[in-house]
């Protein structure tokens, strides 16, 4: 299954309801977006008590990881990894 596969299946787990994921390093926000059938995703980076700092976001679209000009994502290996660890929480 791909990432955004995966982030469309957790966002219908939670009824289409804003959720976060976070572990001991990073922080996954997801949310619906307006009007589409679609996951909008925020990757942050935890850094100190209350910091984090931003990894990448963007959305689903047919399948596919894309950014808010609907361009493909070109996700990191380790980026991609620490979503779909987050993802399998």
């Amino acid at each position: 299954m791909n990432t955004s596969s995966m982030l469309m299946q957790r966002i219908q787990r939670s009824n289409w309801k804003p959720t976060a994921i976070e572990s001991d390093d990073y922080k996954l926000e997801l949310h619906e977006v307006h009007g589409l059938t679609e996951v909008g995703f925020v990757l942050w980076r935890k850094s100190g008590a209350d910091q984090v700092d931003l990894v990448t976001s963007g959305h689903t679209l047919q399948g596919q990881l894309v950014g808010s000009q609907e361009q493909p994502l070109g996700l990191s290996d380790n980026t991609q990894a620490a979503i779909r660890d987050l993802l399998a929480r």
